[in-house]
């Protein structure tokens, strides 16, 4: 006798991302964390007290002007080396702008690109 339950399509799905979520749940906690420096307290008070949208603050208008993301890349490397050589507590908070960091470069690598396509389409 087959004691399985039937679900539809989109309750297996919503099953399956909540699996999902769950094995994730330490990536998303430190995600969460990351995004809370920026977002409140210090980096929020130093970096933003116009309240721009991430993509409008220095970190990203800065490296667009430059037309890199050297900036940010250096700020991971450095912030590495920094981790390496600091107790726990200190180390982490590194670790957490380099994620940070990586999020911001990965939006100037985005509008980049989007620019010189932008750009390469308006020359043909």
């Amino acid at each position: 006798m087959d004691n399985q339950i039937n679900v539809s399509e989109e309750t297996q799905r919503e099953i399956e991302a909540f699996e999902t979520i769950e094995k994730y749940k330490d990536y998303f906690q430190i995600v969460d964390e990351a995004f809370a420096v920026v977002a409140t307290g210090k980096g929020k008070e130093r970096h933003n007290p116009r309240k721009l949208p991430f993509s409008e603050q220095q970190i990203v208008k800065v490296n667009l002007a430059l037309g890199s993301t050297h900036g940010l890349l250096y700020q991971i490397i450095k912030k590495a080396d920094e981790s390496s050589r600091l107790p726990h507590p200190m180390s982490r908070k590194e670790l957490l702008d380099i994620i940070n960091y990586g999020i911001a470069a990965v939006i100037v690598l985005d509008k980049l690109v989007s620019l010189v396509e932008t750009q390469g389409n308006k020359n043909d």
